[in-house]
């Protein structure tokens, strides 16, 4: 088994976890960089929107993004499962300065 990860049903489970973490409506949220390597990982319920999982894990990160050069400019693409301009206006709400460093994006396609 690798020991980086473990495969479930197709899915990458972060380390840590197991087939029973799914059994039991837990959700590993990760925010990885393009090449797919994690930078934050959050568990929540499994009936947590993606939008609210994101929200969490900048609102659990906000000193490093903030931490950054303000030249420094952070892209969050995502897909159809989240909702653009509900998370503008939440991180907008929580902190202006932050809403300036991240852009949120969605991508035409992700793919594997």
């Amino acid at each position: 088994m690798n020991q980086m990860a473990i495969l479930f049903e197709g899915r990458m489970l972060i380390p840590g976890l197991t087939e029973n973490s799914i059994t039991h409506n837990i959700e590993e949220r990760p925010l990885v960089d393009v090449l797919g390597n994690p930078y934050f990982v959050h568990c929540t319920r499994a009936n947590i929107s993606d939008d609210d999982g994101l929200l969490a894990i900048i609102e659990q990160r906000r000193d490093y993004f903030l931490s950054l050069p303000p030249e420094h400019r952070l892209t969050i693409l995502l897909d159809n499962g989240y909702h653009k301009d509900y998370l503008e206006h939440k991180l907008e709400q929580s902190d202006p300065l932050l809403r300036e460093r991240i852009t949120i994006e969605l991508s035409a396609k992700i793919t594997p």
